[in-house]
C-alpha cells in the first residue's frame, strides 16, 4: 500500500473513534484511536509492504501487536511496578 492508502486508513479509524466517542462507547472510541496512532506511529513499516497489501492485513497485524504488548505483564509484574514509585 502507498502512503496516501494508509494515510486514509488513520483518518477512517480516527473518525471512527469520535463516533463511538460520541456515542458514549468509549472501549471502542479507545481501541480505534489506539490503532490509528500505531500505524501512524509504525506507518513506515507498511508503505510498500508486500506482505501488507490491505486494510485488514494492516489492521489484524496492528491488533496482534497490542495483544503481544497488552499481554507481556502479568498481575504480579504490575504489582512489582508499584514498588518501584
Amino acid at each position: 500500500m502507498n502512503k496516501e492508502e494508509i494515510e486514509y486508513i488513520i483518518k477512517k479509524y480516527q473518525s471512527l473513534s469520535s463516533r463511538y466517542y460520541k456515542r458514549n462507547n468509549e472501549g471502542k472510541a479507545a481501541l480505534y484511536d489506539r490503532i490509528a496512532e500505531q500505524l501512524e506511529y509504525d506507518i513506515d513499516n507498511y508503505i510498500g509492504n508486500d506482505n501488507f497489501t490491505s486494510e485488514e492485513e494492516i489492521i489484524e497485524d496492528i491488533r496482534n501487536l497490542f495483544d503481544t504488548v497488552d499481554n507481556f505483564y502479568d498481575e504480579e509484574d504490575y504489582d512489582n511496578m508499584d514498588m518501584l514509585d
